[in-house]
């Protein structure tokens, strides 16, 4: 997380850290969708953090807004290739005892929001 700049703080408090990358291998040939990969990446990253959400773990993204230098500091540490654009990373541990309040909005009873005798049918 040294290379990462939004972690100040906590990011030291981080069990596991995901670098999330995208081949660009696969676009080379359509230049029309040379930015693919960070639209596959963006949706696959927002259903990681969900899962991750619903079997207990926290998880915070963390953007990939760095130097050329830093960029390449991070591809040795891991092993990417330079076909493939580092995305972002996502730090992801256990929720702290106590310290997480999560806002709640209770859902109303399907039968107070669906009212089929209302509904035209042609």
């Amino acid at each position: 997380l040294a290379e990462q700049n939004g972690n100040r703080g906590w990011g030291h408090e981080a069990a596991v850290v995901l670098v999330l990358a995208a081949s660009q291998e696969h676009y080379v040939l359509m230049r029309e969708e040379r930015y693919q990969g960070w639209i596959d990446g963006g949706m696959f990253s927002m259903a990681l953090l969900m899962a991750l959400h619903s079997v207990g773990l926290a998880a915070c993204p963390l953007n990939w807004d760095v130097k050329p230098s830093s960029d390449l500091r991070m591809r040795a540490a891991v092993g990417i290739p330079d076909s493939d654009s580092i995305l972002m990373l996502m730090a992801v541990g256990h929720y702290t005892e106590g310290t997480v309040r999560v806002a709640a909005s209770p859902r109303k009873p399907i039968s107070e929001v669906l009212f089929p005798e209302q509904l035209v049918y042609p």
